[in-house]
């Protein structure tokens, strides 16, 4: 549920849902999640090689991957460093979504974490780290994704298929109060469920759409109890943050302000 006031963006359907919500007041506080994200492209070697099979009418996808950003895929994280590139692409193609600039992002923890979609991917990642609010402010953020574990398809030694990120997962507000709003915006965002007339709407459209949605909604709620369970050992060490814990934690806050304030 979101905090009152605030202003929410949806976009893509079922397995792609996504949205950004934000306080209208002070756009540096967000939230944001986005079911699935791409094309993305495994290295720079297979972007590179689509650009030979632009115009080719057996590729009608060519132009879209060479265009698609690349990530490393041994770190889900790299997905947010390439945000502004996903954004062109969007708008590129139309796909209608709106992606956060998630700019000077500066990692300072790796949280564990691991969910029912592991056997899927090529690692799962959630980190704090700080980040440059929408607004222009020296934020602290919780970011979290996983890139999908497509079959390979080789050409010259090149793996050309393209992979996307899923359940791409973030919470942003400026670091002087992130510790006081982390929670409650953590659990906004892990609250998102498709409602049955979401799911009744999606059965009517198609009956494999529908099944789809209904999966959906219970594999994105698994993942989203992993996730909040992950994040609540270790950030807050429990329920509550202790002293020792939150001194660390206003340590790396003050970093992050200082390098970005």
């Amino acid at each position: 549920m979101l905090p009152e006031g605030w202003q929410i963006q949806t976009m893509g359907q079922y397995t792609t849902f996504g949205f950004r919500a934000w306080n209208p007041q002070n756009p540096d506080y967000e939230i944001f999640y986005y079911g699935n994200l791409g094309p993305l492209n495994k290295s720079y070697d297979a972007k590179n090689g689509w650009a030979s099979y632009i115009g080719n009418m057996g590729f009608p996808n060519a132009e879209l991957n060479y265009d698609a950003p690349v990530v490393t895929m041994d770190s889900a994280s790299s997905v947010f460093y390439v945000f502004d590139a996903l954004q062109a692409v969007s708008d590129k193609y139309g796909f209608g979504f709106s992606l956060p600039a998630l700019n000077d992002i500066m990692p300072q923890k790796s949280i564990p974490i691991e969910t029912a979609y592991a056997q899927a991917t090529t690692g799962e990642s959630m980190m704090f780290a700080g980040v440059r609010g929408s607004n222009g402010s020296a934020c602290g953020g919780m970011f979290m994704a996983s890139l999908w574990n497509t079959n390979p398809y080789y050409v010259g030694g090149v793996d050309m298929t393209p992979t996307s990120a899923m359940h791409v997962t973030g919470v942003i507000a400026p670091t002087e109060d992130f510790l006081n709003v982390e929670a409650t915006l953590t659990q906004a965002v892990f609250s998102l469920r498709f409602t049955e007339e979401y799911i009744q709407d999606a059965i009517a459209y198609s009956k494999a759409v529908g099944e789809a949605a209904m999966a959906d909604n219970a594999a994105r709620q698994a993942v989203f109890d992993k996730a909040n369970k992950a994040w609540s050992e270790y950030f807050r060490d429990g329920p509550a943050i202790d002293s020792d814990n939150l001194n660390e934690l206003n340590d790396l806050l003050d970093t992050i302000k200082d390098a970005l304030g």
